[in-house]
């Protein structure tokens, strides 16, 4: 029913109530849930960002450094398309007899661990006595990874083109040369079929004039559009091309680190980790209602309170957040992301990190419930870098019989505690700023350096000395080859429906 704001003083109370209740929050289990999955629903009405993304954690040395950045591109070239479900984290565990690399994701069980086998055995085998037979092999490791990613790269390439077609309509009303200059370029683009010789393209060019004129017209265009509108079509064409960039960036980074990393690659294992139940979703109870929830969310004694229902007051004019609670709280389908179900995995198990280094890789930086689980989890685990971007169809695994008193219970309720307390603190803010606070960003980094940290690997330069097939569809670049670094979907993926 809708929710309205009385006139009288002093500020409203929200007593907006479900026509229908269910029953009484009597369960444990389920009144922690709720606990939980109310002030996360609520803050992702607010927007879907939870603050700026978080760096990559940087390694203690350059051998650790070097052995995650390997994880990493692992991680990625196995996550084989779009969308979330087969987005994948790996750990590294070391054993008496050998290394394991164990993986995780959603969809994939029966291809990923496969071909996570077959790269491992073409990496270890690499052994090269010149700079042009290695780059051939590099290439057809690429090209490997790429037809691995076909229907990953297949999205992407399309999702870029409507940018492409969006991006020339809005360039053709600008009457200037450099507009079409940057027309003509996008367009050649249309023309690429073939998914290496596209990726490639985008790895070549991504230092060009042509990428920061995108990223000159994105900046303009969001000026215009505003900071928290989806991507708009210079900012989206620029974003896929660094996308379809790092499928070679990737795969080169992993022929380059093969050598740093031969200890483990001498004698190793591939693992596939079987999915555990989530938790199930909360169901709308009699206190499943707005009054109901800011009670819990400020506590009686709250001094800021009147202030604070003020502020959600005026966010919930301009977003309709209150009227739209119910609806987005009974489509929860919570399920448990990668890298949680590594983390528990190795946790249960007392398994042991190669090098003790806690860390788990994945295809795409953490949502904020991954991040803020891996930083309250017991453990004591690498906090992974994240996009902060807030997914309400996160869960952690299912506890059966919960209890306080069962170590389970107890496990998962000391992780929980400080996220809702943590969850609770962005909804404070946002309404005191009466600000949907978060510049709004997608789940995966555009993955671009800056041209003057970069420098030219062996394999970038035996690509530029030698008369490559692709040179002719790179023409026009501008830019010698240099390094560099998911996808707007569905935020992590999920383990367990």
């Amino acid at each position: 029913m809708p929710v309205r704001r009385r006139s009288s003083a002093p500020p409203p109370r929200f007593d907006a109530k479900p026509k229908t209740v269910g029953p009484p929050r009597l369960d444990p289990y389920h009144r922690l849930l709720s606990r939980f999955y109310e002030p996360l629903v609520l803050l992702q009405l607010l927007g879907k960002s939870g603050g700026n993304p978080t760096p990559r954690p940087l390694g203690l040395d350059a051998a650790q450094a070097t052995r995650r950045m390997f994880l990493q591109n692992l991680s990625f070239i196995c996550d084989y398309n779009r969308g979330g479900e087969t987005c994948t984290a790996i750990a590294l565990e070391s054993t008496e007899t050998c290394y394991r690399f164990w993986a995780a994701s959603y969809k994939g069980k029966e291809k990923i661990p496969q071909f996570l086998k077959v790269a491992l055995d073409f990496l270890r085998d690499i052994d090269c006595s010149s700079e042009t037979e290695l780059a051939n092999k590099t290439a057809d490791f690429s090209r490997r990874c790429i037809e691995f990613a076909t229907k990953r790269i297949d999205k992407e390439k399309r999702c870029l083109f409507a940018a492409i077609h969006c991006c020339r309509k809005t360039l053709s009303d600008q009457n200037t040369t450099s507009a079409e200059d940057l027309s003509e370029w996008l367009e050649s683009l249309l023309s690429y079929n073939d998914n290496f010789r596209l990726c490639m393209f985008a790895y070549e060019s991504r230092h060009s004039h042509y990428l920061s004129h995108l990223q000159m017209e994105a900046a303009e265009q969001e000026k215009m559009m505003g900071p928290n509108n989806c991507f708009e079509s210079f900012a989206s064409a620029r974003h896929l091309l660094g996308r379809l960039a790092h499928h070679i960036r990737a795969s080169r980074e992993l022929v380059e680190n093969a050598n740093s990393v031969s200890y483990i690659l001498q004698a190793f294992e591939v693992c596939f980790i079987d999915p555990m139940q989530c938790v199930p979703p909360p169901a709308s109870d009699a206190h499943t209602h707005v009054n109901g929830f800011l009670n819990r969310l400020l506590g009686k004694d709250c001094n800021e309170r009147v202030e604070i229902e003020d502020g959600l007051w005026k966010l919930n004019d301009l977003q309709g957040v209150f009227v739209r609670f119910p609806t987005e709280y009974q489509r929860l389908k919570p399920r448990i992301h990668a890298e949680v179900q590594v983390l528990e995995y190795f946790y249960a198990n007392k398994m042991e990190f190669a090098g003790n280094d806690r860390y788990i890789a994945c295809s795409k930086p953490a949502c904020l419930c991954c991040e803020m689980y891996f930083k309250y989890h017991p453990a004591r685990m690498v906090v992974p870098e994240s996009h902060r971007n807030i997914w309400v169809n996160w869960g952690p695994p299912n506890v059966e019989n919960y209890s306080k008193a069962t170590p389970a219970g107890r496990h998962q309720l000391d992780i929980l505690n400080p996220m809702i307390k943590e969850i609770r603190e962005l909804i404070i803010r946002k309404a005191l700023e009466r600000s949907t606070a978060g510049h709004w960003h997608p789940d995966s980094k555009t993955g671009i350096t800056n041209l003057h940290c970069t420098r030219e690997s062996p394999i970038d330069r035996q690509y530029r000395r030698s008369e490559n097939p692709l040179s002719s569809d790179s023409a026009g670049s501008g830019e010698s080859i240099a390094d560099e670094d998911s996808d707007h979907d569905n935020g992590g993926v999920a383990i367990y429906t």
